[in-house]
């Protein structure tokens, strides 16, 4: 797994600034009642999240 280790980092960094961009989106779409696309947003910011914690566990797998 260690070979990998490289590239799964890259992608968590990805992930993250992508993340970061949805939470920014979805917290907008809170904020505006007759938006529609929150709850959907926010879903994807947990998807998101839930991503990250499984390429953290990845790496440190033995």
């Amino acid at each position: 797994m260690s070979s990998h280790n490289a590239e799964l980092s890259s992608i968590q960094s990805a992930l993250e600034e992508i993340t970061h961009r949805i939470k920014v989106i979805a917290d907008t779409a809170t904020a505006d009642p007759n938006d529609a696309s929150s709850p959907h947003l926010v879903a994807l910011e947990r998807s998101l999240a839930s991503a990250i914690r499984s390429i953290i566990k990845a790496q440190k797998a033995k």
